[in-house]
């Protein structure tokens, strides 16, 4: 059961990639939001509130030699947080507009702002907390300059600036907090 809360970032993030892989868009958008939700809804119903603490924890190593790795899990706040945003990401896919002018492209840019949130609330590591983080920004750029009304690329811009600050300043503390010796 602990790869669950995996499921929960990677059933749209892989449903994105294969949207843009040329599969059927609207169904395969709506399966892969649909997949993450239950799994979320899973999860949240699976909490044990009375235990509390980090529960469905689960590691993934990704590089063994830099000891890079995965870690997911959730406590109260993450499971009731990543559910909501489950919900959310399957509204925006099945409430989203099915004549839109490049249809593929807007569902596989939703499928990768929910997997970018489901990624960040899910993660217990700071490295893939900013790379969910930062794999959000890119398609809300994209949704804003293309799909946007009004000047949406001033818009557009405009967030990518604010929201590129907020990284940057991120990226400098993590990065700070990486040098910092190791307390005694």
């Amino acid at each position: 059961m602990n790869f669950l809360v995996h499921l929960t970032y990677l059933a749209p993030l892989l449903g994105g990639l294969i949207v843009l892989a040329g599969a059927p868009p609207r169904r395969t958008a709506l399966g892969a939001s649909i997949l993450a939700a239950v799994v979320a809804t899973i999860v949240f119903l699976g909490y044990d509130y009375h235990r509390g603490g980090y529960q469905f924890l689960s590691s993934v190593s990704l590089v063994p030699t830099w000891d890079l790795k995965i870690l997911v899990g959730v406590d109260g706040l993450n499971a009731t947080i990543l559910f909501l945003t489950s919900i959310v990401g399957f509204a925006a896919v099945w409430l989203s507009p099915a004549l839109v002018e490049g249809q593929r492209a807007y569902l596989a840019c939703l499928l990768f702002i929910a997997a970018g949130a489901a990624g960040a609330f899910a993660s217990l590591d700071l490295f893939f907390f900013y790379a969910f983080h930062e794999l959000a920004l890119i398609p809300t750029f994209l949704m804003i300059g293309i799909w946007g009304s009004g000047n949406r690329q001033a818009a557009a811009w405009k967030i990518t600036l604010y929201l590129s600050t907020g990284s940057i300043i991120l990226l400098v503390g993590l990065i700070g907090l990486y040098l910092l010796p190791a307390p005694d």
